[in-house]
Formats: structure tokens, C-alpha cells, sequence
């Protein structure tokens, strides 16, 4: 894997409407076995949980994932494709995104998180809760970044008011093998082994109640 691939890429529709991009979908490796066999986990909802000490400095929340994690950051957020230490790690940065932008978990859940590491009851980390949404207020000028997870999908919405501009917004991988777009319009990222498909953008803008459709896509800007 080149660590250092980074390609961008920008969303292309006009100012002022809610955009939903359905992301990071991990191949389904259980997918020729039947609803019946499936292990059970897989239907535990995915949330989101404060980073309490339990990962990196740099970590806002976090999401465990069968088969890896997701963690959110100060301007993107890493997905690592296994495990164990030494695993693949996928990187996308908000290019220009407000580093001070206050990250809130919404929709809290009934369970908690916790972390039980060493005999050192001190260094326990204990009922950390867990959140279905995360919400990074202004990450672009009035632009809202929200993260949401459903089972093994994982979503973010760009959340624009009148005025914002949604050209503004790229993304920068970092960790892929390869990154394309297909023919049906979404982003498919090759990286350690596995395929990540971002689907084709739902852009849509409200007016007088009613959900107004708005073209959008992606666009690959660069490659280095």
C-alpha cells in the first residue's frame, strides 16, 4: 500500500440543502450464507462513543466495527480495515475543515462503553455513553458535518444552510491503493485488500416541506 496516496475529491451541487453520502461499505464476507446463520452481533446497532482516554490524543469518538474501528478526528476520521495493530488504516481529511469545530454526540443510547485494562483499578475507563449521531457544529461556514452509523454502514451528512457554499467541501484520502469512480457514480476505494464503496451522493433541498432532488457527484481532483 502507498501511504502517501491522497486523492481528492469534491461534491458537486449548489448551496443551501441537506446532503447524505451513504459511506465505507465493507465487502460483505457472510454474504452467501443465510439470515439464519449469521452471527447475531451483526444486528447490534453501530454507535458512536466519546474518546475518554480509551484511543489516540487526536480521536473525538469513536465507532467499533466488526472487523475493525472507525475513528473520528479533529478533521476527518480513520477507518482501520482489521483488529490488530499492525492492520491497514484508511485516512480521508476535510480539506479546510474548522479544527475548532465542536464535536456532540446526539441520540444517546441506553448502554455504556467500558474498559477494564491491567489489575490497576485506576486506570479503568467506566460507563463512557454511546451516541447514534455525531454532529461537528460550523466544520465549514454554516456547514454542518454528521456522522450517523447504521449496522456495518457507516453515513455522513453535510448539512448546508442558505448561504453555505458546497463547493468548498473535498476530501483527502490517505492509505489507498487505488480510488475510482464507477459507472453507476460511486466512489470505490481499493485499500488493504478490501473494497470501500462510497454511494453516489443523495443531495436533496427543502422547499415549502416538500424534498427537492439536486444533482450532485463526485469529482477526483488529484492524485499524488
Amino acid at each position: 500500500m502507498n501511504a502517501q496516496s491522497i486523492a481528492l475529491l469534491a461534491c458537486l451541487f449548489p448551496a443551501a440543502f441537506t446532503f447524505t453520502q451513504l459511506t465505507a461499505q465493507t465487502p460483505a464476507p457472510l454474504s452467501n450464507v443465510s439470515e439464519s446463520a449469521k452471527p447475531a452481533f451483526l444486528d447490534i446497532p453501530v454507535q458512536f462513543e466519546p474518546n475518554q482516554g480509551q484511543a489516540a490524543n487526536d480521536v473525538r469518538f469513536l465507532s467499533r466495527l466488526p472487523g475493525g474501528e472507525f475513528e473520528l478526528t479533529g478533521d476527518g476520521f480513520r477507518l482501520s480495515l482489521g483488529q490488530s495493530e499492525e492492520v491497514p488504516v484508511l485516512s480521508a481529511k476535510f480539506v479546510g475543515m474548522d479544527l475548532n469545530s465542536p464535536a456532540a454526540g446526539e441520540d444517546a443510547g441506553t448502554g455504556v462503553a467500558n474498559y477494564y485494562r491491567g489489575s490497576d483499578t485506576a486506570g479503568w475507563i467506566r460507563s463512557i455513553p454511546l451516541f447514534a449521531r455525531v454532529r461537528y457544529s460550523n466544520a465549514y461556514p454554516s456547514t454542518d458535518l454528521v456522522y450517523r452509523a447504521t449496522r456495518n454502514r457507516l453515513e455522513y451528512d453535510l448539512e448546508l444552510k442558505p448561504g453555505a457554499e458546497a463547493d468548498n467541501v473535498s476530501l483527502a484520502f490517505t492509505g489507498a491503493d487505488a480510488i475510482q469512480i464507477d459507472k453507476g457514480g460511486d466512489l470505490v476505494i481499493n485499500a488493504g485488500g478490501r473494497t470501500l464503496r462510497f454511494l453516489v451522493p443523495d443531495s436533496y433541498q427543502m422547499e415549502n416541506g416538500k424534498r427537492i432532488e439536486v444533482p450532485s457527484g463526485y469529482r477526483i481532483l488529484s492524485r499524488d
